[in-house]
């Protein structure tokens, strides 16, 4: 039950941050996305739903607001 918390409360999140920066609401949607498919995951105890909502989960760090792209540290 508790994903599906942080599943509204970040979709709250990502309608306030719609006037934003593009790459927070992309970062909140597939923050949405893990969320829902963890919660599926709970429900039906499926491992397929499972590897996709951590597929999702490692996608999210690449949308972080406020880093350059391809920031990989790598000293130019």
């Amino acid at each position: 039950m508790y994903l599906f918390a942080w599943m509204i409360l970040t979709f709250i999140y990502t309608v306030a941050a719609v006037s934003s920066i593009w790459v927070r609401v992309i970062n909140l949607v597939v923050l949405d996305i893990e969320f829902l498919l963890l919660a599926c995951v709970n429900m039906v105890n499926n491992s397929s739903i499972l590897i996709g909502g951590n597929c999702w989960a490692l996608l999210s760090p690449f949308f972080r607001p406020g880093l350059p792209p391809l920031s990989c540290g790598i000293a130019s």
